[in-house]
């Protein structure tokens, strides 16, 4: 799994990371509530700017 960091410049979204699962340092935690606090906050974000 990949995490796409995005965002906003002069109202166009922009790349600014790509990375893998296996550095994001959450070791020893529940990942999959933690992904779907992620993705939960993603979509949100996502609806409000378009």
């Amino acid at each position: 799994m990949l995490t796409i960091d995005i965002g906003i410049h002069a109202g166009e979204p922009k790349l600014v990371e790509i990375g893998g699962v296996n550095s994001w340092g959450i070791y020893g935690s529940n990942v999959a509530d933690f992904i779907a606090a992620m993705e939960e906050e993603a979509i949100d974000r996502w609806e409000d700017f378009i």
